[in-house]
C-alpha cells in the first residue's frame, strides 16, 4: 500500500493504490465528498451552505484561482469560466438572492426582454426612449403599438383627421402589459401641412376613451405647417380600465 499526496489541497489526502506506482484518477463525484478540502484558498462547502456564502469567506477568491477550476464539479455544481457565465440560465442560478449578490455591473450592452421589477431606488446615468420614425400620413385610424416604441413621429403631412389606437401591438393588448395602478405614457407627433387635421377620438384595445384633456377642452382643429405633438399618460385603474390625461402642442 502507497499514499499519494494532492496539491493544492490544504489537506493531505491518502489514497490507497492498486499497484504500481500509477495514482488513481479523481472523479468529479469523488471531489465534490472532500467537504473541507480547499481549492486554491477556497473551501468546498455543501450545496445547502452555497447560498449563504458571505463577501468574507471568497474574499481569498481571485479570477486566476477559479479559472484553474474551470471544469471541475464541486456538490453537483459546475464551475464554469468566465466566457460561460454569460449563458447561466435562471435554473443554474436559482439559489442565489439579492444577498448572495452584492452588486452586478455590465461591462458592455445588454438587452433585457420581458417584464422586470426594480424595487427601491433606481439611479439611471442617461437614457435613451425608443422614437418610430414613419412617413406614413396620419388618417383614419393609426395604431400605436406600445410594445414597439413610446414615441410615434410621423413626418409626412396628415391626409385626414384620424383616431389613435394604442395598442401592446396586433395580438397584444395594452391592457394586458399594464398591472392595476400602473401608467404608460404614450406621445404621438403629427406632421401638418398646409390643411391642418387633427385627432378625433382616442381609443384604447379599439375601445373608446375620453380623455381629460389640459385645459379642460378637446382640441377642434390642427396647427397648420407645423408638428403638433400629442401626449397621453394612460393610468390603468382596474382591469380594462383606464383614465387619460391628455395634451396637445404645437411646434414650428
Amino acid at each position: 500500500m502507497s499514499t499519494v499526496q494532492f496539491n493544492p489541497f490544504a489537506r493531505r489526502l491518502s489514497l490507497a493504490t492498486g499497484s504500481g506506482s500509477s495514482a488513481p484518477s479523481l472523479s468529479a463525484t469523488q471531489v465534490s465528498t472532500i467537504a473541507d478540502e480547499r481549492i486554491n484558498a477556497m473551501t468546498i462547502l455543501p450545496a445547502t451552505a452555497l447560498a449563504n456564502l458571505t463577501t468574507s469567506q471568497v474574499a481569498g477568491l481571485t479570477s486566476t484561482a477559479i479559472n484553474t477550476l474551470a471544469d471541475a464539479r464541486i456538490n453537483a455544481m459546475t464551475i464554469l469560466p468566465a466566457t460561460a457565465v454569460a449563458n447561466l440560465t435562471t435554473s443554474q442560478v436559482a439559489g442565489l438572492t439579492s444577498t448572495n449578490i452584492l452588486a452586478l455591473t455590465a461591462s458592455s450592452d445588454q438587452t433585457i426582454t420581458g417584464k422586470k421589477t426594480l424595487t427601491n431606488k433606481v439611479t439611471l446615468q442617461n437614457m435613451a426612449e425608443k422614437v418610430t420614425i414613419s412617413s406614413t400620413a396620419a388618417t383614419d385610424t393609426v395604431h400605436f403599438d406600445f410594445l414597439t416604441q413610446q414615441i410615434l413621429y410621423s413626418t409626412s403631412s396628415a391626409i385626414g383627421n384620424f383616431t389613435l389606437n394604442v395598442r401592446g401591438d396586433a395580438t397584444t393588448s395594452l391592457d394586458s402589459l399594464l398591472e392595476n395602478n400602473q401608467q404608460a405614457i404614450v406621445v404621438f407627433d403629427v406632421t401638418n401641412g398646409a390643411s391642418a387635421k387633427y385627432l378625433t377620438a382616442l381609443t384604447i384595445d379599439s375601445n373608446a376613451i375620453t380623455p381629460k384633456w389640459q385645459g379642460g377642452s378637446a382640441p377642434t382643429a390642427g396647427n397648420a405647417s407645423s408638428v403638433d405633438t400629442y401626449v397621453f399618460r394612460i393610468i390603468k385603474t382596474a382591469t380594462a380600465t383606464f383614465t387619460v390625461m391628455a395634451s396637445i402642442t404645437k411646434f414650428a
